[in-house]
């Protein structure tokens, strides 16, 4: 009888002992479930998060940018690569040269009303000066003045009573600019016309330049 209760007892001390293994192993496999959860759901949240919000494009390597602010009315003086000359004649029988800067396809840059300090003063020579005496006179402007349209009178020219027999004919003149342009190197030089001493009808004895052919 005493072993027969002894042998119940230990039956259920191994009951009890299989009953608290289970446990452990099944608290153990809960939270080894709960953790590998965890890491889907993180993984997952991961995934939706790129689907929904995508990453910005890659920035480049480098970049460098530069601007250039031309204020209104002011002149782009790399457009100035070339002058324009002509001869006028005025009323009283004299003349004047006017000069234009203008781009290098020789359009003109019509806003200028000051002479731009970077260029040079041009100044001008007739083909009688040498050996000379020349049949004319050439004044030089003080400064180039502004005749609208970004023409400029740089000089007056006038007859003298004509020092060589006949009077002269077709004397050339050339407007040179020694430096300032975009990309000079050297002095630069425009034909400005040619002119001759003929009679002046409107005075007696008097002599008056007109624009000739070369």
């Amino acid at each position: 009888m005493f072993f027969w209760f002894q042998q119940i007892i230990q039956l259920l001390r191994q009951v009890l002992f299989n009953q608290e293994a289970q446990s452990r192993q099944l608290d153990a496999m809960q939270k080894a479930q709960a953790a590998c959860c965890a890491k889907q759901t993180a993984l997952l949240e991961e995934i939706y998060k790129y689907l929904t919000t995508p990453p910005p494009p890659p920035q480049p390597a480098g970049f460098t940018a530069s601007l250039t602010v031309q204020s209104k009315g002011e002149v782009n003086m790399k457009k100035l690569a070339k002058v324009a000359a002509a001869l006028n004649i005025n009323d009283d029988g004299t003349a004047t040269v006017s000069v234009s800067l203008t781009d290098a396809d020789g359009l003109p840059e019509t806003s200028l009303t000051t002479w731009p300090p970077a260029v040079a003063t041009p100044t001008v020579a007739s083909s009688d000066a040498t050996p000379g005496p020349s049949a004319f006179v050439i004044t030089p402007s003080a400064a180039p003045v502004s005749l609208g349209g970004g023409a400029f009178s740089i000089a007056a020219i006038a007859c003298v009573q004509p020092v060589v027999q006949p009077p002269a004919q077709n004397v050339d003149f050339q407007v040179t600019v020694a430096s300032g342009l975009a990309g000079q190197t050297s002095p630069v030089s425009e034909d400005a016309g040619t002119l001759s001493i003929v009679a002046d009808p409107n005075a007696i004895g008097g002599f008056a330049a007109v624009i000739t052919e070369p």
